[in-house]
This record gives structure tokens, C-alpha cells and sequence, in this order.
């Protein structure tokens, strides 16, 4: 036999004695291809369902297609499309999220019958994906509460979650080599929202891929202009200090410093300080000389909306200057009058006891 149907192997050869008498059969018997594809999920070694994979028969000069499938979770029955002892071309065409697509695949059919009933089969395996992400704060403590989403190039939203202590797997929304974004649609008080972050999907069993996420931490760069209440001319010297109003402690800049601040030719002083969710006030702690101390609060708002990385405050306080009342220069003018007629009337009675002293 020198060419069989398709979906069957070549019969072996047949040797026969041609004994001239009686008429004789001689059978050639064809087995039937017994081959089958499985999709295979690497970490799992189970079959993975909905890739779409394309036969190609491959020949000298082209490529003919002869199917075209989605995986399931069974294998899929190819013999009959086989021809014995040709090359084929297995191809994913389309893979599904959580896997990388898989290299084209080549085989060739046995020209003649293995005779075995152990069927050919043709597996395919793609690796698996692994991929997180973990969202965190400049100095790398997580930040929970952030409004996440992961994106496609066109900014399709795959899949959305909200921030805590500890990582998310992205690994079954996306496709292996796949271009993705992950995008912060909301910040928790007192982080600024991040920039848009567009990655590579490569990350495998061997080799985790880990998107850190970073929130900036809002500053907050406040500035106090201090002046005359009557002539609105600039103080100099004036000290002010900023307290946390959760616990009326002194507050301290980014820098770690108390936030004690003295005004300069300009009347004023400024301070960066860091993010406080109950907020901050300031206070005139010492007034310039011949003026008075504003006893007033001043609150620091620390809202907004958006969140911005920074966010700018000015506070104006204005100090009276000191007076001396009339009232004060009378009393001391009477309490001076009166000392001295005490003088005066204690003179008189030693005076007189001397004299009587001496008429003795």
C-alpha cells in the first residue's frame, strides 16, 4: 500500500504464494489514527478550557488548515483528520487570562500502523502567569483603602479592588506578554493619588512579578504672615507654634523638627508639615516687643478634594501693641501722695516724743 485515507495508517506489506488452483483473497487491513490534543495548564497539569487552537497539515511548498477549536475540559479527537506519515502544525491562537500562549507545536504521524492501542497524543502546556501587586506609601508601609482597577491598553476595567495589608493577585485577569494598567481611581486621606502604571505581564511560577504601587504622602506647606492689627506693616520676632489637634501636642515638619516658627522682616514664617488626618492649629506662643499676644486659634485645614500631593495653607494673625492705661499712672501718682504724708506724720510723732523726753 503506498498512500492510505485520511485517518488511516499505511497497511504492512503483504507476502502471498499464488498456488494456481483455487481463487484466493489476500486482506490488507488499515488501522484507523487514534490521536488526540490536550490543553494542559502548567502549575496544575489539568486540562484548560476556551484557548483556541488551529491544525495546520505542513507540506513543501504551503500550509493548509484543516481545523479550527476551542479547548475544553476533555481532549479533543484529531485521528480523523490525519494523514499517515505527514508533518503537522499545532498553534494557539488565542489563549485565555492566567497563562502565557504557548509555542507553535510540530508533529508527524507513523507512516504504518504502531500497532499499540496507546493513542498519539499531542499535549500542549502553557506556563502560568503570576502576577500581584501590593500598594504602599513612599517609605514602603502598605496603604489600605485605595480604589484600585487594572486596565487594558484601551481602558477597558478588567477587575477592581479596594487596597489593604497585603497583596492582590492579578494573575487570573490577564494574558501572558499582555500590556496592562493599573490605575488608582481613589486615595485615602492624606495620599496623593498615583500616576497610572503601565507594566509587561511576565511573571512566572519561578519567577513572581510583584507591581508596588506607591501613594506620595501629602505635605503641607503652611505659611504664616503676622502683622500689625492697625497699620498692617509686617512683625518681625513673633514666634508661633503648631500643634496636632488630636492630643495638643507640638507638631513636628517633615524634616523632624518641632514646628516652633519665628517670623522674619516679612512677618512671616513657614513650615512643611506632614499629613495629620485630625488636622493642625496654630498659636502665638511670644509677640514681637511692645506688642501684645493674639490669644486666638487658628485651625489648619487638611481637606480637599482629590486629594493633591500638596496642599497650601496661610494663616494671618495681627497683634495689637501694649498701652498704658490713665488709670494705672493716677493710682501710682495717690499711692506716691500717701507714702509720703506716712513719712511725714511718723516724723512728726518722733519729733514730738523727743521734745517730751526733754521737758523731763
Amino acid at each position: 500500500e503506498t498512500k492510505a485515507p485520511k485517518g488511516y495508517y499505511l497497511s504492512h506489506d503483504v507476502s502471498f504464494t499464488v498456488n494456481g488452483i483455487e481463487d484466493q483473497q489476500i486482506i490488507m487491513r488499515d488501522a484507523p489514527i487514534k490521536a488526540n490534543v490536550r490543553k494542559i495548564e502548567e502549575s496544575s497539569g489539568e486540562d484548560l478550557p476556551g484557548v483556541t487552537l488551529k491544525l495546520y497539515e505542513v507540506n513543501d511548498e504551503e500550509e493548509t488548515i484543516l481545523q479550527e477549536w476551542v479547548s475544553s475540559d476533555s481532549p479533543k479527537e484529531i485521528g480523523s483528520l490525519l494523514q499517515a506519515g505527514t508533518m503537522y502544525r499545532l498553534e494557539e491562537a488565542e489563549s485565555v487570562n492566567g497563562v502565557y500562549p504557548a509555542a507553535d507545536l510540530y508533529f508527524r504521524t507513523d507512516l504504518y500502523d504502531p500497532e499499540d492501542d496507546t493513542p498519539l497524543s499531542i499535549a500542549m502546556i502553557d506556563a502560568a502567569v503570576a502576577l500581584a501587586t501590593v500598594k504602599t506609601d513612599v517609605n514602603g508601609r502598605y496603604v489600605s483603602g485605595a480604589h484600585m482597577c487594572l486596565c487594558d491598553e484601551d481602558g477597558n476595567i478588567l477587575y477592581e479592588w479596594i487596597s489593604g495589608r497585603g497583596t492582590e493577585d492579578l494573575s487570573p485577569y490577564v494574558k501572558g506578554n499582555g500590556r496592562y494598567v493599573i490605575r488608582e481611581t481613589s486615595s485615602p486621606q492624606g495620599y496623593a493619588l498615583a500616576d497610572p502604571l503601565a507594566f509587561t505581564v511576565n511573571g512566572n511560577t519561578s519567577k513572581n512579578q510583584m507591581i508596588r504601587a506607591v501613594d506620595r504622602n501629602v505635605h503641607i506647606h503652611l505659611n504664616v504672615l503676622k502683622t500689625d492689627s492697625e497699620t498692617g506693616s509686617p512683625l518681625a520676632d513673633c514666634e508661633v507654634t503648631v500643634f496636632k489637634t488630636a492630643d495638643h501636642s507640638v507638631a513636628y515638619d517633615v524634616n523632624g523638627n518641632k514646628a516652633k516658627l519665628h517670623t522674619d522682616e516679612n512677618g512671616e514664617a513657614r513650615v512643611t508639615l506632614p499629613y495629620e488626618a485630625e488636622g493642625y492649629y496654630v498659636l502665638e506662643t511670644k509677640a514681637p516687643k511692645g506688642y501684645a499676644i493674639n490669644r486666638s486659634r487658628f485651625d489648619v485645614s487638611v481637606k480637599r478634594e482629590n486629594n493633591p500631593a500638596v496642599l497650601f495653607e496661610e494663616i494671618k494673625i495681627s497683634d495689637e501693641k501694649k498701652t498704658v492705661p490713665t488709670g494705672v499712672a493716677a493710682k501710682g501718682g495717690w499711692v506716691l501722695i500717701n507714702a509720703g504724708a506716712l513719712l511725714a506724720c511718723a516724723a512728726l510723732i518722733i519729733q514730738c516724743v523727743s521734745q517730751s523726753k526733754s521737758r523731763r
